[in-house]
């Protein structure tokens, strides 16, 4: 018995060929009769990609003309009287069979010519597009880097801006504070034991120190400090209007005067 597999190319047609028992029922034999066709080379079985055997549907359908017309061979065989009739019948019936298995067997030839450059195209198409999924990948990534790249090239010069904007605001608040300290200087001045007839002279290293500590310190009060010393009674009303002078405030919404008050009243 000649055994016969069906290639995985890719290709569902076999899943169409019928099995055994629906072979017997259409050939209206027993499955076990098929069997023994089988094991003549009579009618091929093919393995499939599954484990099962199958059957194609032309070569099922040639055998059962075989069949058919064997048994009405035979028939003329057993209606006919004379030992030469039923010779020559029975001769007949070989040839046909011969004739037929020679069918099946160019049909298989045939079928190996059309399939195999079919499969060879199929399998140099199915590289092909693993290839080319392959480099859809590898550009997904690589856009993939470059827009995290770009993301944190952004975020960096983000950084810079702010910190730029927080350089200068602070230098904005040191030049406004040390305006208002230079208003204020001779009362300072006192406060910080300096002579205040030494202003126009020009101060000591020492003095000079003491003016720029105060400068450093009075930058570094923000308006909500300055209402926290306010309230916290620390300092004396004098203390508290010098430094209101001297700390730059935040522009906050204006309220109402007392004029414009009775004049809406």
């Amino acid at each position: 018995m000649t055994e016969h597999v069906i290639e995985n190319n890719g290709s569902d047609a076999w899943k169409d060929w019928p099995k055994a028992s629906a072979v017997a029922d259409e050939l209206e034999i027993s499955v076990r009769q098929l069997k023994r066709h089988v094991e003549r080379n009579e009618v091929p079985r093919y393995q499939a990609p599954d484990g099962t055997y199958r059957y194609k549907p032309e070569e099922v359908a040639m055998f059962k003309a075989f069949l058919e017309g064997e048994e009405t061979e035979a028939e003329v065989v057993t209606s006919k009287k004379g030992g030469a009739d039923q010779h020559v019948a029975v001769e007949l019936v070989k040839v046909f069979r011969e004739l037929l298995q020679q069918e099946l067997g160019n049909n298989r030839e045939l079928m190996k010519l059309v399939l195999n450059p079919n499969n060879a195209l199929l399998s140099m198409l199915k590289d092909e597009n693993a290839a080319l999924r392959q480099r859809c990948s590898t550009l997904e990534d690589k856009h993939t880097d470059l827009v995290m790249a770009r993301e944190e090239m952004l975020s960096q010069v983000h950084e810079r801006g702010l910190a730029t904007k927080t350089v200068e605001a602070q230098e904005k608040r040191k030049t406004q504070a040390f305006g208002m300290l230079m208003q204020s200087m001779p009362t300072l001045a006192k406060q910080m034991g300096i002579d205040p007839s030494k202003l126009a002279q020009g101060l000591s290293n020492e003095d000079q120190g003491k003016v720029n500590a105060a400068v450093e310190l009075l930058t570094s009060i923000d308006p909500e400090m300055l209402e926290a010393l306010g309230a916290s009674g620390m300092l004396n009303d004098e203390q508290m209007i010098l430094l209101r002078k001297i700390v730059p405030e935040e522009k906050t919404t204006e309220e109402p005067t007392k004029e414009e008050n009775n004049g809406t009243s």
